[in-house]
């Protein structure tokens, strides 16, 4: 497992890392105060390609000496940025190297945000979804593979060389914080990437009890029986066509003396076939992320004490599955949520709101200071922000506004969506108070999040639709799969209180 250790000089590094400019241009050279013949000639040629993202090797003393494309440095972005981290961790370990120090922090910006750029696309983009791969220790060409090196071709220890002063006290602070934001990240990666024939409700229920074993924090969950006898009907009637039973998770940590109680709500429908509205039958197996959500608030959770988090958090997961059965909810029912709210059902694929609309209720308990919600809720969002943006949408302008700017900071991009009284509208229902889909094909993710935002009543909201980029076919520092969209938006506002 890749470790990032930030250094004032290389120690050991068998690979130096260096970004190159636009104008061929490598400051980290002589911050490493090293000259390199083969290296200065590359730089010298133009006809050497060395754009963004472009990466040259050259043998270096004992070990090698990695020139990597920056492009033009007007352009470049934590995600730019950290996607070089892994760029160039990736080629030193395929180059055998166990051990690089790179100067990218000092070729780019030098300061605390390219420190965390670094940090967290080394980390996040070491993270390969192999878990579920038959290991073969023994083969007939190769009897001895058992006893080799299980992490070869892989960068064991990143060094990221840190400007000295004020700068590189604040560089260091941002690595130990990113560490810490990548571990989590990479910890929802994970439980969002098994598959739902492992992850069901009760095993995402024991996932959170763990974590609050290790990590300091209560953890409280209610079945089938106590939730249908404590009235939250809009959970319970998506989770009725399922022999998997619903859960309710309620994570608690509490420090002595916090001041504000925020809570992190998390939508988990561990796979959603869209029920009796069933879903197309292609890529329907991506449905095992539609509890992205609820694994990003349980990995959250795991980091704040050790992030010195000084406020009550209480991270909520609703946890089921959507099927369909000769139990299931069908197009037309009516439930009462929690809250007593009546709705009608006209569409069992539109699940997501219904369990959060009772998970909203059940937060408002805790009299927070704020709720905010992570959800893959809506396919239209895609339309509205694309595959780079969370959209960002609440019922005060100004927290929305606070989530937009804590997404350029915390390098996971959110871009603020309306709410208005022609999205409530939309979800006034014909025979009950709402209904859980409107009858327009337009603004649907503003529409999604206005119908959360009646369960929020006068609490400070915020709501996060991570469907848009919660998983990838592979861009930036992500392999192919779940991404965490939304998770550092949300730690970025915590840590930020």
């Amino acid at each position: 497992m890749l470790q990032v250790l930030p250094v004032t000089a290389p120690d050991k590094a068998d690979c130096l890392l260096v970004g190159v400019d636009d104008k061929r241009k490598a400051p980290g050279l002589k911050a490493f105060g090293i000259q390199n013949d083969a290296a200065a000639a590359a730089l010298a040629d133009a006809n050497v390609p060395l754009a963004f993202k472009a990466v040259r090797s050259f043998p270096h003393g004992k070990g090698w000496l990695l020139l990597v494309g920056l492009g033009d440095p007007k352009k470049l972005t934590q995600e730019k940025i950290g996607t070089l981290a892994n760029l160039g961790a990736r080629a030193a370990g395929a180059l055998g190297c166990k051990v690089a120090a790179t100067s990218l922090v000092l070729d780019t910006w030098k300061d605390a945000a390219a420190t965390q750029a670094v940090t967290q696309g080394a980390l996040i983009g070491a993270l390969d979804f192999d878990q579920w791969k038959s290991k073969k220790p023994e083969t007939a060409a190769d009897p001895t593979a058992a006893k080799k090196d299980p992490d070869a071709g892989k960068l064991q220890t990143l060094q990221v060389l840190l400007p000295a002063g004020a700068a590189g006290t604040a560089a260091r602070k941002a690595v130990e914080r990113a560490l810490l934001a990548a571990e989590a990240v990479n910890d929802s990666r994970l439980l969002s990437n098994t598959p739902a024939n492992v992850a069901t409700p009760a095993w995402m229920a024991e996932q959170a009890k763990a974590r609050g074993t290790k990590h300091g924090f209560a953890v409280a969950v209610k079945g089938r029986a106590e939730l249908r006898r404590e009235g939250f009907g809009a959970l319970c009637g998506v989770a009725q066509g399922s022999l998997n039973e619903e859960k309710l998770v309620t994570m608690d940590y509490h420090p002595k003396g916090a001041k504000k109680t925020l809570v992190v709500v998390g939508k988990g429908v561990c796979f959603d076939s869209g029920g009796i509205s069933l879903k197309p039958g292609d890529k329907m197996w991506e449905m095992k992320y539609d509890k992205i959500g609820a694994c990003n608030t349980i990995a959250l959770m795991g980091v704040l004490k050790r992030l010195g988090v000084k406020h009550r958090v209480v991270g909520i997961t609703p946890l089921v599955e959507n099927l369909p059965s000769g139990a299931a909810q069908r197009p037309g029912d009516i439930v009462t949520a929690k809250d007593g709210t009546t709705i009608e059902v006209l569409n069992t694929d539109a699940e997501g709101r219904l369990i959060l609309a009772d998970a909203m209720a059940h937060a408002r308990t805790f009299e927070p200071d704020w709720i905010i919600d992570m959800a893959t809720l809506t396919g239209a969002c895609e339309v509205a922000v694309g595959p780079t943006h969370v959209a960002i949408m609440g019922n005060q302008d100004k927290f929305a506004q606070q989530l937009v700017a804590d997404s350029r900071a915390a390098g996971d991009k959110g871009w603020h969506l309306p709410q208005g009284e022609e999205f409530d509208e939309a979800n006034k229902g014909a025979y009950a108070d709402l209904q859980n889909i409107s009858l327009t094909n337009r603004a649907g993710s503003s529409i999604g999040g206005s119908f959360i935002k009646h369960f929020a009543k006068d609490t400070k909201w915020a709501h996060l639709d991570i469907a848009s980029k919660a998983w990838t076919a592979g861009v930036d520092y992500f392999a192919k799969g779940p991404t965490a969209a939304g998770l550092r938006i949300v730690l970025q506002r915590i840590l930020e209180e």
